[in-house]
């Protein structure tokens, strides 16, 4: 029959027509979305071997507000935990001095030697010295043991004796001098150091200190002795 021969044609269009606008919706909606987790993972970044400068260095940036500033080590710091300040000179002493105590054109410094080694050393006399200009050449000085310049007589000289100073202990010495010009075309004597050799056959050692001689060409030195301190403060227990 003419009816019964149309049904299978109308369905199989009906069919095609269903695939095709299925296919047209899929191609109009675009792809499906896909979900995706944040990745909250730290990556290293890896620099070339050079890190990246022409230099071969890598790039250092100062801090803010410290650009051009340097810093320096105090005096005497070694970086070392449990280090002395200062290493001990060679021969065990080490010498320092103390400020100028001057009045009416008198100068006295008091000059102390320290056994910083561990074994004993011997002082007996008088230290010998040398006074430096700033280019570290010797004046023309005459030292005298014992105070010689006017008004010195009132500092106690103990004469030569022999100390035997163990670790820690330490003895003194006092300079004495006066500013005085006695010849105005004999120019002054200003000195820079003074170099202080603590006994016979112990090295030399430079103390920086300004010694204004004038023209005197005098420095007196008195012999060394132990400090006359409280009780204890002279590297020994009281006494």
């Amino acid at each position: 029959m003419r009816t019964g021969k149309g049904l299978p044609a109308l369905g199989l269009a009906l069919l095609v027509a269903g695939c095709g606008t299925q296919s047209a919706a899929d191609a109009g909606a675009g792809p499906s979305p896909v979900r995706t987790t944040p990745d909250f993972r730290v990556h290293a970044d890896t620099l070339p071997p050079d890190g990246g400068l022409p230099t071969g260095k890598l790039p250092v940036t100062p801090a803010p507000g410290l650009s051009g500033l340097s810093v320096t080590p105090a005096p005497g710091a070694s970086g070392r935990p449990g280090s002395p300040e200062e290493p001990c000179p060679e021969g065990g002493l080490r010498v320092t001095a103390s400020g100028v105590d001057g009045a009416m054109g008198l100068r006295a410094v008091t000059v102390t030697a320290a056994n910083c080694a561990a074994a004993s050393v011997a002082l007996d006399g008088y230290p010998l010295l040398r006074v430096l200009d700033a280019q570290g050449a010797p004046y023309d000085v005459t030292v005298h043991h014992g105070p010689s310049v006017p008004g010195s007589s009132a500092v106690p000289d103990p004469g030569p004796h022999r100390i035997t100073l163990t670790a820690g202990q330490r003895a003194t010495a006092v300079l004495i001098w006066r500013n005085t010009l006695t010849l105005s075309d004999d120019p002054n004597q200003n000195g820079a150091a003074v170099e202080v050799t603590p006994a016979a056959g112990r090295p030399p050692q430079t103390v920086p200190l300004h010694l204004d001689l004038g023209n005197t060409g005098v420095l007196d030195v008195t012999a060394w002795q132990r400090p006359t301190a409280a009780p204890g403060q002279d590297g020994r227990p009281g006494r």
